[in-house]
């Protein structure tokens, strides 16, 4: 639902502010489809949700604010697993300098990618693993830490 995700997002007093997205169902995708597919690429973010994401992400450039973005999907780097319109959110990403870091969770591997300065921490699940994963982000002036538990690594990442 694209319910509460207008809020105003999260901010802190180091300048860094935590924006939260909704991968929502899709209605161009018929449930008869493969269910793997239909599971892993039927998510997205709507057009009223992107464009919110995409005003606050002109705010943010404005008042030099850092921004983490959440979701529970992926958007880069390309699989099954990501959004549906993946490629059209990593664009509004990369194009926005306020954007240090992309958060999500969903593909249960995990994964690490830095693309245009822009961190993409894929967290790793706890299902269907006899070993627990959990992190605790540390925000900083110049860096984030993340303090993984378990299956989860720890993370100095370098702002731009």
């Amino acid at each position: 639902h694209d319910g509460d995700f207008g809020r105003r997002p999260c901010e802190y007093e180091i300048g860094f502010q935590v924006m939260r997205a909704h991968g929502n169902i899709s209605p161009a995708v018929s449930f008869s489809q493969n269910y793997r597919d239909f599971w892993n690429r039927s998510f997205r973010i709507s057009i009223k949700q992107f464009e919110w994401l995409a005003d606050e992400l002109d705010d943010a450039d404005s008042a030099g604010r850092k921004v983490i973005v959440m979701c529970h999907f992926p958007v880069f780097p390309r699989s099954c697993f990501n959004l549906w319109n993946d490629g059209r959110v990593l664009e509004l990403l990369v194009q926005h300098r306020c954007v240090k870091a992309y958060f999500n969770g969903h593909y249960h591997e995990g994964r690490y990618t830095e693309y245009e300065g822009v961190h993409f921490v894929n967290f790793k699940g706890l299902v269907d693993t006899p070993v627990n994963s959990f992190a605790t982000v540390i925000l900083r002036g110049d860096h984030i830490v993340i303090d993984g538990h378990g299956r989860e690594p720890d993370r100095t990442l370098k702002i731009r």
